[in-house]
């Protein structure tokens, strides 16, 4: 195989891992039940907002997603071992 043809072949590898990544990624943050939250001063924490909510500049909002505790033992875990896949 020729130099050119190493070249060609190797971006085309590139090419096809950078795809599947983006499908596995996709395919997971879609599983994912998202959440929007919104700053509230009023119970000084952060309340949910709809889809239809018009943000502004400087406002405190962050994006977060919903964890499922079924699987977790009646006597609690650590945030840390459900980070870590334990």
């Amino acid at each position: 195989m020729s130099f050119l043809g190493f070249i060609v072949v190797a971006i085309c590898l590139i090419g096809f891992g950078f795809w599947v990544g983006y499908k596995v990624s996709y395919a997971v943050m879609n599983r994912v039940t998202w959440g929007f939250y919104r700053w509230d001063t009023g119970i000084f924490g952060y309340r949910p907002i709809t889809e239809t909510t018009i943000i502004h500049t400087n406002e405190k909002v962050i994006m977060g997603f919903i964890l499922s505790t079924e699987d977790i033992p009646a006597e609690g875990m650590t945030l840390n071992k459900y980070l870590n896949g334990e």
